[in-house]
């Protein structure tokens, strides 16, 4: 592999980052046994990445793990037009990894669960969380460490199958929040109004008011976005990672 693809000649229709407002692609990876990739890109990797891969007992961990990483390293690439592994990350003093400054604007976030995973990259700041949908989760039990008072009272009006798929749709739309700006686990989700109770309201954390989106996620799975509030809500372009337009 000479170097990475531009934008253009990818086949798909990327938005490139612009001044006006959050713009949003949303990069759904496959990390099925049966795609293409994992042994042959190890060399794509960062010597950090490739050791914490090799420390993962199980197949089916490691492949996940690496092919997730590569296709971030492979978009980041295209939009910043450079190798894929010639840069290592930063990390901000929250612990959240970010492109150097040299990048410009580029801004990424990513999540996994099982074997899929979601890449946000935006002009802003971003946060992005996916969940698997489990009926085998004790949601009772979880909904006092997660939900304010308001969104506790939305849930306990529904029906069982109801409330378990709106219970990880507020906390993909709560970890998205706080991967917005890194707080990770230092954040109280039960502080975290989301508006999926009230969609005439913004999401807010902090004080702060925020744009938080539901994402079209695979049947089973619950995604969403956030940034920062700005005058122009976000616009979101989806896409679906495929390992052979970069070669």
């Amino acid at each position: 592999m000479s170097g990475p693809p531009r934008l253009g000649e990818l086949n798909v229709a990327v938005s490139m980052p612009t001044p006006q407002g959050p713009n949003i692609d949303v990069w759904t990876v496959s990390l099925r046994d049966d795609q293409e990739g994992t042994v042959d890109d190890i060399e794509l990797l960062s010597t950090a990445e490739a050791a914490r891969a090799a420390r993962f007992r199980f197949p089916k961990h490691y492949h996940r793990f690496v092919r997730r990483r590569i296709a971030l390293r492979l978009l980041l690439s295209a939009y910043c037009d450079i190798i894929p592994n010639s840069f290592d990350y930063e990390v901000t003093k929250l612990g959240k990894p970010a492109l150097p400054s040299a990048f410009g604007q580029i801004c990424f976030n990513g999540s996994h669960s099982r074997d899929l995973a979601v890449i946000a990259i935006c002009n802003h700041p971003v946060g992005i969380d996916l969940e698997a949908i489990s009926f085998e989760k004790d949601i009772p039990s979880l909904i006092p460490f997660i939900c304010t008072q308001t969104e506790t009272n939305w849930l306990e009006r529904m029906a069982v199958d109801a409330q378990v798929e709106a219970f990880f749709r507020l906390w993909a739309m709560k970890e998205a929040i706080v991967k917005l700006s890194g707080a990770g686990l230092t954040a109280d989700l039960d502080q975290i109004e989301t508006n999926l109770h009230d969609s005439t309201q913004h999401p807010s954390c902090s004080g702060e008011v925020l744009d938080a989106v539901e994402l079209p996620i695979a049947s089973g799975f619950c995604g969403a976005v956030a940034v920062n509030a700005t005058d122009s809500p976000p616009r979101l372009t989806f896409h679906q990672f495929d390992r052979g337009q970069f070669r």
